[in-house]
């Protein structure tokens, strides 16, 4: 089972430099997001080894990908490990495109996936659940990075 989740949204008066900047920012991750701990490894294509150690209700592990960064505008991730891999996502891409639009930055988040096995069906609902609560975390902390602190 093959499927793609895409969230969008507009930062009203966002700057494309300050969202790319929130989003490309990995080592704060566990400020924000399930993530007990990134590792972040440049490799010599240009493109960078992260190991997350994350958590997803009671399930844990560590998740290897690859980040190609193309500043201010995209990252690309994708998937070369997982926990458990054949009991989860056999596959797996998350793209985060920003771009200027009158008025602030459209964000667009898309993961696309390849499922397989017999709880694919639960595996997707999971994902979405799990695309929705990310997009979410994502807003919230673009919104408090950008909003002056009161002093």
């Amino acid at each position: 089972m093959k499927g793609r989740i895409i969230k969008e949204t507009v930062i009203e008066g966002g700057r494309i430099e300050d969202l790319y900047k929130v989003i490309s920012d990995l080592e704060r991750y566990p400020e924000f997001l399930p993530v007990d701990s990134v590792s972040i490894t440049p490799l010599e294509d240009g493109t960078e080894r992260i190991e997350m150690i994350g958590r997803l209700g009671i399930f844990s592990g560590k998740v290897v990908s690859r980040a190609t960064y193309n500043p201010p505008h995209s990252i690309h991730v994708e998937k070369e490990e997982a926990p458990l891999d054949h009991f989860t996502i056999d596959h797996f891409t998350i793209d985060w495109n920003l771009q200027k639009v009158e008025g602030g930055v459209k964000i667009r988040f898309s993961l696309s996936y390849t499922l397989t096995g017999p709880f694919a069906i639960l595996k997707e609902l999971s994902l979405r659940a799990s695309s929705h609560m990310i997009f979410r975390a994502f807003l919230k902390r673009i919104r408090e990075e950008l909003t002056p602190s009161r002093s």
